[in-house]
């Protein structure tokens, strides 16, 4: 029985190359395959991924007190320009955390994931002075956190929505590859403020159950610096002043 079962399946097998083989000859050896979505421009599209150390106070609604939460996110993401002033963005990753301070260790890592925008609300070309030249812009922007990481012999959750307008110049500056080719890329330095809210639960409620989490602050100040190395690729830092506690993002990314 079991070689009648590994002759059926080689006999399978040889069927299934041998009608890939006939097709392949009858389309041309060098035709392209095809596909169920044939994209001719993906100019819309960048993909990146980032790690950033996330730092909130939070305190218990039940009255409990504050507590800093600490954690560590690893993500990756896709953000596609759906007008010429609006992008959308989504991803996903692992998070870890830990409450207690620079003595306590980090638990299990788990999930977290987002969604948000960005939209440009002004774009204002530079002229003067020369060595001021570049863009100014204004940008709005959305972004929905969720996360999940375990904490004990139980369960960190909690979500954040953060809102940000944020204000950057963008300086272009040429490399010289040799005499006859530049290779563009630009610096931009970001400032505005935001705001973030985050509602969470963790182990060890009054009642044994578990307590409710919000944040201590919710305005800040978020600063940035990019780097776009010619037309595809840029690397970045953003960081957050949220209360007494700072957070640190670095991203980097390919454009289409």
């Amino acid at each position: 029985m079991k070689t009648q079962r590994i002759l059926t399946t080689a006999a399978a097998l040889a069927g299934a190359w041998v009608a890939t083989t006939s097709v392949s000859h009858a389309r041309g050896a060098d035709a392209p395959r095809e596909a169920m979505v044939t994209a001719n421009n993906l100019s819309r599209l960048r993909v990146g991924g980032g790690a950033e150390r996330l730092a909130r106070e939070l305190q218990g609604t039940d009255g409990s007190g504050a507590a800093t939460v600490d954690a560590r996110n690893y993500f990756g993401y896709a953000g596609l320009d759906l007008l010429r002033w609006l992008t959308v963005f989504g991803g996903g990753g692992q998070v870890e955390a830990k409450v207690g301070g620079a003595e306590a260790s980090y638990g299990d890592s788990d999930t977290s994931w987002m969604v948000g925008g960005t939209a440009t609300l002004l774009a204002h070309p530079i002229t003067e002075p020369g060595y001021l030249a570049g863009t100014l812009r204004i940008d709005a922007q959305y972004l929905h956190w969720d996360f999940e990481a375990g904490m004990g012999d139980g369960t960190l959750q909690w979500t954040e929505d953060r809102v940000a307008v944020i204000a950057s110049v963008e300086f272009p500056v040429f490399h010289a590859i040799d005499d006859s080719e530049n290779v563009p890329y630009s610096s931009v330095l970001s400032i505005g403020p935001v705001y973030s809210a985050i509602d969470g639960d963790a182990p060890g409620g009054r009642s044994g159950g578990r307590t409710e989490l919000e944040e201590v602050d919710t305005m800040g100040l978020l600063a940035g610096f990019d780097m776009k190395f010619a037309a595809n690729w840029s690397a970045g830092w953003q960081g957050r002043w949220i209360g007494d506690e700072v957070s640190h993002t670095f991203t980097a990314a390919f454009h289409f």
